[in-house]
């Protein structure tokens, strides 16, 4: 179980509080859809969930443990919105096996989880269509086997077309690990998801 207990996180820089109080539990094998309006603290929560973030108050814990930055970047995976945009591989292989290289046989039983096993590894990523390059990204975090995946917007700039694709990709994968979705229209979610909260000023309410 991934929970955050009583987490705050206010900058000295900034007037109010980013994060104000959040507890949250997930477990492995669900899907939590967290949703909320641009500037209400979505996506910094999930960078204190990573352990990219520490909050200046309460802590996050996984597996009953209380975990440093760094062990939770080992249990955590976490998918930026828009992380296409921050491809490093000139080669599908490449990207994939960016500071780390997996077994062949690993390799391939990913690209078959998210749909991408007839793609040829000598192609350039960034010549993928959009919901290609997308799932790239979820199977770079899925290579490093974490206990929670964790999405920042994972239908933003998508088409329509693929909308229902990804979705559906998503779903598949709480049979290995907990989901945490943030986005801004829970609606597409709704009929995946195992809890769905909602976020407003930093508050969850």
């Amino acid at each position: 179980m991934l929970e955050t207990l009583g987490v705050c996180y206010h900058p000295a820089m900034i007037p109010q509080p980013i994060l104000q109080g959040i507890t949250l539990r997930v477990k492995r094998g669900e899907v939590c859809v967290i949703f909320g309006p641009s500037g209400s603290g979505k996506s910094t929560l999930l960078e204190i969930l990573s352990g990219l973030v520490l909050p200046t108050k309460g802590f996050v814990q996984c597996g009953g443990k209380r975990l440093l930055p760094m062990q939770l970047q080992q249990k955590i995976g976490l998918v930026f919105q828009f992380p296409e945009r921050h491809f490093c591989g000139r080669r599908l292989k490449e990207e994939l096996n960016f500071g780390h290289e997996h077994n062949p046989w690993v390799l391939r039983d990913v690209l078959r989880q998210m749909g991408l096993a007839d793609l040829d590894l000598t192609v350039n990523p960034r010549n993928l269509s959009g919901g290609q390059q997308r799932r790239v990204a979820i199977a770079v975090q899925l290579l490093r086997q974490p206990d929670f995946l964790l999405l920042d917007e994972p239908l933003a700039g998508l088409d329509w077309s693929v909308r229902a694709q990804m979705i559906a990709v998503i779903s598949q994968l709480k049979m290995n690990q907990g989901v945490i979705i943030v986005t801004h229209d829970r609606v597409e979610f709704e009929t995946k998801a195992d809890q769905i909260l909602h976020i407003e000023q930093g508050k969850l309410i």
